[in-house]
């Protein structure tokens, strides 16, 4: 195990990625609905029979052995006092999309991965640990406080996506756990290989074959060799993840715009909903400036017009420009919203898009 103390590349450096994990969600939002249920033990299970497997079970009910997957009949056996809930899907998403929100308003979601996950790209200062943490703990204090107070989340911070969620899995529930990349790869030598994503009992048995069991083997092994293993690409970009680096080579060059998006609803299909909406992305667009200390250089408005399925592209209105410093978000939130002309933010105005180009902020420039 010669390569243990090898350290990642230097582009690994910082903490890269959030994600967050909502702990036991289907049984979480049963227990915030039904009051009288919280704290006490609860599966839902997907179809009214004793014989279907939970699909989510509730911490309260996993102290007595009852885990996702195990058939009703038995989880009744382990816990007689266990409460079992109908699956209620539409539920299930009107929540998650609540989540999302609240994530969203503290930093941008990336990805959503499930009903249940979703990851965030940190950029800038974002990258420093105590800001990283301070984020996360706003995220999971948002999520109890204005979405429900039964709805606990885990939280992985890492240079890397796969690390990040695989950090989020080794705290619940509510958990914060950090992987820093100048801890690997001892802080993560002790974890089994099931406790990675994208290793599944299949793959286990091909690591077997190749004489890795362990985390350690894992490690030691060449992306040339993962690749081999996994027969695929999907090998290397573990391998990679696993060292502490983006699925893809990232450019030192930062990118060149921040941007935010929002569908708008059938009911917001109108101009004065959808000037609302441009003036709320604008905001969102400054706010996320000041945060990274940088300053917008041009400012752009998009609207795709086109119905819905329709292939083609965006359609721009007749606002996109250059813009002085200035710490009125509004003044130019205010031509955005002009900009959505009557005759063109009709019901086909389903997306609006505002990106402004970033750049360092010179000597003496004010913030916007």
């Amino acid at each position: 195990m010669e390569h243990l103390g090898r350290q990642p590349d230097e582009d690994a450096a910082g903490l890269r990625w959030l994600f967050v994990d909502l702990n036991a969600f289907f049984a979480s939002v049963e227990q915030q609905q039904n009051p009288d249920w919280r704290g006490r033990p609860v599966i839902v299970r997907p179809v009214e029979s004793e014989y279907s497997g939970a699909i989510a079970a509730s911490y309260e009910s996993k102290a007595f052995g009852v885990r996702t997957g195990m058939q009703v009949a038995e989880a009744r056996r382990l816990c007689p006092d266990l409460i079992v809930a109908e699956a209620r899907p539409d539920l299930y998403v009107q929540v998650h999309k609540q989540i999302m929100h609240e994530i969203d308003q503290h930093v941008p979601v990336w990805k959503v991965g499930s009903i249940d996950e979703c990851s965030c790209q940190l950029i800038g200062p974002e990258r420093q640990e105590a800001n990283a943490v301070a984020l996360a703990r706003r995220i999971q204090a948002g999520i109890m406080k204005n979405v429900g107070g039964c709805l606990r989340s885990s939280i992985g911070l890492a240079p890397s996506r796969f690390l990040a969620k695989t950090a989020c899995g080794m705290k619940k529930p509510a958990g914060l756990t950090i992987l820093r990349a100048h801890e690997l790869p001892g802080a993560i030598l002790h974890l089994p290989l099931s406790q990675y994503p994208g290793v599944g009992s299949r793959m286990r048995e091909r690591l077997a074959a190749a004489g890795v069991t362990d985390t350690a083997g894992l490690w030691n092994m060449t992306a040339k060799e993962a690749r081999a293993v996994w027969n695929s690409i999907e090998g290397e970009r573990i391998w990679r993840g696993l060292h502490g680096l983006d699925s893809e080579p990232t450019p030192e060059k930062p990118p060149a715009s921040i941007s935010h998006s929002h569908v708008l609803a059938q009911a917001m299909r109108n101009p004065d909903k959808a000037r609302a909406a441009a003036r709320r992305l604008m905001v969102k667009c400054g706010a996320r400036l000041r945060r990274m200390g940088l300053t917008g250089a041009g400012i752009s408005l998009h609207l795709d017009m086109g119905p819905k399925g329709a292939k083609r592209g965006w359609d721009t209105t007749g606002l996109t420009r250059a813009v002085a410093p200035t710490q009125d978000t509004f003044a130019p939130a205010g031509r955005a919203g002009r900009a959505v002309a009557p005759g063109r933010a009709g019901v086909g105005g389903r997306t609006a898009e505002l990106c402004r180009r970033r750049r360092p902020r010179p000597e003496g420039a004010r913030r916007l």
